[in-house]
């Protein structure tokens, strides 16, 4: 306690002159006296108990979080690698031909399929019948052919469509 003392009054003399440096580290000495002699208050049982239960659960609510996040993270790469696995170990069944051809047959042989099969028919029987027509029917069109060449002129010997 002396040297303690003696570092004291070494550090204030550095501040101050001797007098009252020496003043300075009674106050100080005083003052720890003072302090000693008062009891510390003491925190009830229930307080403290109130205490560490909060802290515990603050630390509690961060261990799950962070578990948690862990988890996800680890179910996000095992999905990941059976995916890649299933994708690359997979063979798509391809159903033999005779299956194709019952499937296809339980398909258009349904009755319902009737009218729209009589629908599709008629239109392939119209485009067929388009096909036999001469590309230039507009022309037999009663004077369309006259009325594009008009336009034409008009066209090329104005500047309206210029702008």
């Amino acid at each position: 306690m002396k040297e303690t003392s003696e570092q004291l009054n070494t550090l204030l003399e550095q501040f101050a002159d001797k007098q009252t440096a020496g003043q300075m580290s009674e106050d100080i000495r005083q003052a720890d006296q003072l302090l000693t002699s008062i009891p510390a208050p003491t925190v009830s049982l229930q307080t403290l108990r109130s205490i560490k239960s909060q802290v515990h659960g603050h630390l509690a609510a961060k261990l799950r979080l962070r578990t948690r996040a862990w988890l996800a993270s680890a179910a996000g790469i095992a999905l990941i690698v059976g995916g890649t696995f299933f994708v690359r170990t997979h063979q798509p069944v391809i159903p033999t031909e005779s299956v194709q051809i019952a499937l296809a047959s339980a398909i258009w042989d349904d009755d319902s399929l009737g009218p729209l099969q009589y629908q599709v028919e008629s239109i392939a029987g119209q485009v067929e019948s388009l096909n036999g027509q001469s590309e230039v029917w507009f022309e037999e069109d009663a004077g369309l052919g006259a009325e594009i060449d008009d336009l034409q002129t008009i066209a090329l010997t104005t500047d309206f469509w210029k702008g």
